[in-house]
């Protein structure tokens, strides 16, 4: 069947003969629904922790363990496609965008390290006067690693300054610098927020090897989220990119290209390309998880493999983040229903929302970490006095603990 003569793709509309798209998400919603996701996730730690503290208590609190911790994985490719459409409607604001995200990573650094700071090592203090800050820290950011993608909440907006610069060296154009073709240097930088996603997954590697102990100095600062959601908006930065190149070559410019961008057609094309990347991403993230878990496990334990090995594999690569990136096929429904180019008149109410969500993370964590402390201080006492003997060795400086190949230390804590 021929196309009716009068077809117009979806690429070449324009203002004049644009489609009728208006689903009722904007970024400011999926920016308020993310928020609600990352307190949800705090509630999911809370209730872990009271959990692995009170066995009696998991027949009651698991079913909203359960529900809450679903949405532990949402907020960032929630953030992610707010944050990508915040981009295209200030293509010239990049910078500031960098400088809020990169404020907001110092934000949740500070309130992350107060809150152990001076309500966890408080309480240490309180049961051995002696106990160093330092190792508090690594109690701390042991209990956090435990807590799986839970434990890496606040850490969310580290990964969203590295997808901010990944688009920030991909798209923008420096005024003074990087002039002609110098430009591809400028564009290679994007290779930084790339290498230090590596890093942080050999820091966690490390860390489960038990070549170092963690500690939350430098726990706030590693990305948190599964390093193919990385990938997921490189590709996205990348195809947009070169969809801009090709129509440049075949004769559009910057005003059809602009133009174009404030169309239906293009938030519609823009949704769906966001889609057919999740779903994409999910699939090659899992085989990986298989592959990687298969390779690891024959390198490690040579033909000594059974279902300990098989497991403990397992548990490195996902820890690692492999095989996590499935939350992103949730994410689909939610971007169907978005549209980039929803635009809000009232921009000052986009300074509040992080605010509100700060403020209500921080309340959930104050007010939880009470309650817990003041049901299980028995519990609690006893857990602190046998990690700090493990760590600190009778008094000596710490030294790293393995915390998967020792890992009744990591269960004493929490399981």
């Amino acid at each position: 069947m021929k196309k009716k003569s009068n077809y117009i793709r979806l690429r070449d509309r324009t203002l004049e003969n644009d489609i009728k798209y208006n689903p009722p998400l904007s970024y400011r919603y999926l920016r308020i629904i993310a928020w609600a996701f990352m307190v949800f996730t705090q509630i999911a730690v809370i209730l872990k922790m009271n959990m692995r503290l009170t066995q009696g208590s998991e027949a009651l609190l698991f079913p909203a363990y359960n529900f809450f911790n679903f949405f532990s994985s949402l907020p960032l490719p929630l953030f992610l496609v707010a944050n990508f459409a915040y981009i295209l409607q200030n293509r010239d604001n990049l910078k500031r965008l960098l400088l809020f995200y990169g404020g907001m990573v110092v934000l949740m650094y500070a309130l992350g390290n107060f809150i152990i700071g001076h309500y966890i090592y408080g309480l240490v203090r309180a049961v051995i006067p002696t106990a160093p800050f330092y190792a508090t820290t690594q109690l701390a950011a042991v209990a956090l690693m435990g807590s799986g993608d839970t434990g890496f909440a606040l850490n969310i907006f580290v990964d969203l300054l590295l997808c901010s610069l990944i688009y920030f060296f991909i798209n923008y154009t420096p005024k003074k610098f990087f002039q002609g073709k110098k430009i591809i240097i400028f564009r290679l930088f994007t290779i930084f927020p790339l290498l230090y996603e590596i890093g942080g997954i050999l820091i966690k590697y490390f860390i489960y090897q038990g070549t170092i102990l963690p500690t939350t100095f430098f726990f706030f600062l590693l990305p948190g989220k599964p390093p193919m959601i990385l990938v997921a908006f490189l590709l996205l930065c990348l195809l947009i990119k070169i969809g801009e190149v090709i129509k440049i070559k075949k004769g559009y410019d910057e005003a059809e290209l602009s133009e174009h961008y404030k169309t239906n057609a293009h938030a519609f094309r823009v949704s769906i390309l966001i889609s057919y990347i999740f779903g994409a991403v999910a699939l090659v993230d899992f085989l990986m998880f298989l592959l990687f878990s298969v390779i690891y496990g024959g390198g490690t334990f040579g033909n000594n493999i059974n279902p300990d090995t098989i497991s403990y594999s397992v548990n490195i690569i996902y820890g690692l983040g492999f095989g996590k990136s499935s939350i992103l096929l949730a994410a689909i429904p939610f971007v169907l229903l978005f549209s980039y180019k929803k635009v809000h008149k009232n921009k000052e109410m986009d300074k509040f929302i992080p605010i509100v969500g700060v403020g209500l993370i921080a309340i959930v964590y104050i007010e939880g970490v009470f309650r817990v402390v003041t049901v299980n201080i028995p519990i609690i006492i006893e857990k602190i006095v046998g990690f700090l003997d493990t760590i600190m060795g009778g008094g000596s400086e710490p030294e790293p603990q393995p915390l998967l190949n020792v890992s009744e230390t990591i269960k004493e804590i929490i399981h």
